[in-house]
């Protein structure tokens, strides 16, 4: 059985499933000496592509606006200074006082041209874990812990740090800059 990908070239693909090729992905991972990249089969990369690229999407919430409400991976992306996909969202804005819409920062614009090397390195190395192990547990984040000394046994519940699921540091730190900070909700403050 052979799979096949269509990579993201950029445009906002409505039937994009990748955000690296197997060539490209194969080049980064040769650069830097990897053996069980090399070894694997052609599927089971291709599978482990379209794995990386789908932890990225639900995973990560990025700065800015999709390029298309078509598309279907988050990236492209513009940046997070005007809502590119609904215009009519850059209007005034009465509880601010303000416009939402002002001129791109060229040097923003730059660090989101598609391909976004952080992006697509992020996906390799994901994909390079999702070749061994699965990206996402379905591991309870709460467990009861039971310690016991002497005559007394204690119950409680155990909470996981990040849900119950493994944080990727090298993937973390890759994708950062593009990151909305302060959790799920972020809340524009104004001060008169």
């Amino acid at each position: 059985m052979t799979i096949t990908i269509v990579v993201e070239d950029g445009t906002g693909l409505p039937n994009a499933d990748v955000y690296v090729s197997q060539a490209d992905a194969d080049a980064y991972f040769a650069k830097r000496n990897n053996a069980v990249w090399a070894a694997a089969a052609a599927d089971a990369k291709a599978a482990a592509l379209v794995a990386a690229t789908s932890y990225l999407d639900r995973r990560y919430k990025f700065k800015g606006y999709k390029v298309s409400t078509a598309q279907a991976l988050e990236w492209p992306r513009t940046p997070a200074v005007a809502n590119a996909v609904d215009p009519a969202q850059n209007a005034f804005d009465p509880f601010w006082g303000t416009y939402s819409f002002y001129a791109p920062d060229p040097n923003e614009l730059a660090k989101f041209k598609w391909p976004v090397k952080r992006i697509t390195d992020a996906c390799c190395e994901l994909a390079l874990r999702a070749l061994t192990t699965d990206l996402y547990t379905d591991e309870s984040p709460d467990r009861v812990m039971q310690k016991t000394v002497g005559p007394i046994t204690k119950r409680y519940f155990q909470f996981d740090k990040n849900g119950g699921q493994t944080r990727y540091a090298v993937v973390d730190d890759l994708v950062s800059p593009f990151l909305n900070g302060g959790g799920r909700m972020n809340i524009a403050m104004g001060r008169s």
